[in-house]
């Protein structure tokens, strides 16, 4: 009876401890998030007092994405939290019919909106940020980190509809991390419709990502809506 009492306890400690380090991961995740967001508000504040020209903001916010990559990249090595990226060819040939509609919808979008004219040089530089920096920093933080880290404590444990909660709060977080975009001085229906488009990219790419914990499915997605709506 000692035996089978202690061999408990043991294994009670064991789940405890792995339980809070799991709930653990979301401290720097948060404090990563908290620190992305305080960063992007202060260069748009920047922007909107005149204090820099359009070629500074895009230095700038080549700078954030970089950074946002390099913090997800951080916290993917010191397993705070742990998570898997997966790999680019599988998510582009393994449903090739899926990843032709989003081409085709891309080029479609792109094309009612204008973005398929001329534009001004700054135009090109904004739309490679857009799609090859922001699509990957943003899916690796908040769908590899932020959407792990949150499925790693209770949330995880639930689900609604398949989305666990976790993979719901992260998607809040990405859309509304869109509101930083006030301090840039956008207009606020501009400001709803991005946080509006963002959730439910969010919640899509990270059921994506819950269910096969391949990254660049939303990471194609992701790009291919920022071409779509540059």
């Amino acid at each position: 009876m000692r035996d089978n009492a202690a061999r408990d306890e043991t294994i009670l400690n064991a789940e405890m401890a792995t339980a809070k380090a799991r709930s653990a991961s979301i401290f720097p995740a948060a404090a990563a998030l908290f620190v992305i967001l305080a960063i992007n508000a202060a260069v748009n504040a920047a922007y909107r007092a005149g204090k820099l020209d359009e070629l500074e903001l895009i230095a700038l916010s080549v700078a954030a994405g970089l950074m946002t990559f390099a913090v997800a990249v951080t916290l993917r090595r010191v397993r705070r939290p742990a998570f898997a990226i997966g790999d680019a060819r599988t998510a582009l040939t393994r449903i090739p019919w899926l990843t032709a509609i989003v081409l085709a919808a891309t080029v479609a979008i792109a094309a009612v909106q204008g973005a398929l004219g001329p534009h001004r040089a700054m135009w090109y530089f904004w739309t490679a940020d857009a799609v090859i920096l922001v699509s990957v920093a943003e899916e690796l933080f908040f769908r590899g980190a932020l959407q792990t880290a949150l499925n790693e404590t209770r949330l995880g444990r639930a689900s609604l509809f398949s989305l666990r909660y976790g993979t719901i709060v992260g998607a809040i977080v990405f859309a509304c991390a869109h509101f930083t975009l006030i301090a840039g001085g956008v207009a606020m229906p501009r400001v709803w419709f991005e946080v509006g488009s963002a959730l439910p990219l969010g919640l899509i790419n990270g059921l994506i990502y819950q269910r096969t914990g391949n990254l660049w499915y939303g990471i194609f997605i992701h790009a291919a809506g920022n071409l779509a709506g540059a």
